[in-house]
């Protein structure tokens, strides 16, 4: 299962190192799993996905890919911890950001959603290295465009989970409220109920 909470790839990238049970979980740890992420982002259609994991899967050139998408998470999440604390990013970092942003090979196809519209980037098959390309505009995007004081982190206890605060008054503090939301709100009820207890105990 994959946290599609950022609100942008680039974000929803570093989302893919979380904390579960008290462990650093890796959710993306083989080129095909980086393929079904790219895919639940919307970054990459279902039908491109499958020739990409028949062409490229188990072959030298994933696994360098694999190797390539974590040192840009690493990246990534160092451009988020700046942004957090109000700083400019590594100038590393950018370089790994424009790394990629001069390998682009591919295109994008603009598609109509439910509500609104999509862009969808079609890598070049021969060229494995697009495949990260969009994920690298994102955060480029982010950069050049956003509002970088509402890039935040969730306030969920355990969460390490980071978005880009699009909501009308920029109040979110949760990455969703079906989960940190909802357990927020669950401990809080539980610390005022017991609290009312001990006073008619007391």
């Amino acid at each position: 299962m994959f946290y599609i909470v950022g609100n942008n790839a680039g974000l929803d990238l570093v989302n893919t190192r979380v904390v579960q049970e008290g462990k650093p979980v890796d959710l993306i740890r083989t080129f095909e799993g980086l393929i079904h992420w790219s895919t639940a982002t919307g970054l990459i259609d279902e039908r491109r996905a499958r020739q990409i994991i028949r062409k490229w899967n188990d072959t030298a050139d994933a696994e360098r890919v694999i190797a390539r998408a974590h040192r840009l998470r690493d990246s990534l999440a160092s451009v988020t911890e700046a942004l957090l604390e109000s700083q400019r990013p590594p100038s590393s970092a950018l370089e790994d950001i424009n790394s990629l942003l001069r390998r682009k090979s591919g295109w994008f196809e603009l598609k109509a959603a439910e509500t609104g519209y999509s862009k969808i980037f079609h890598a070049d098959l021969d060229d494995i290295d697009g495949i990260l390309v969009p994920v690298a505009e994102s955060i480029a995007d982010l950069l050049c465009y956003g509002d970088l004081s509402q890039v935040k982190r969730c306030e969920g206890e355990q969460c390490v989970l980071v978005f880009y605060d699009t909501s009308k008054n920029h109040r979110r503090r949760w990455c969703s409220m079906a989960a940190c939301g909802n357990r927020a709100k669950a401990s809080a009820f539980y610390r005022r109920s017991k609290a009312d207890r001990e006073v008619k105990t007391g």
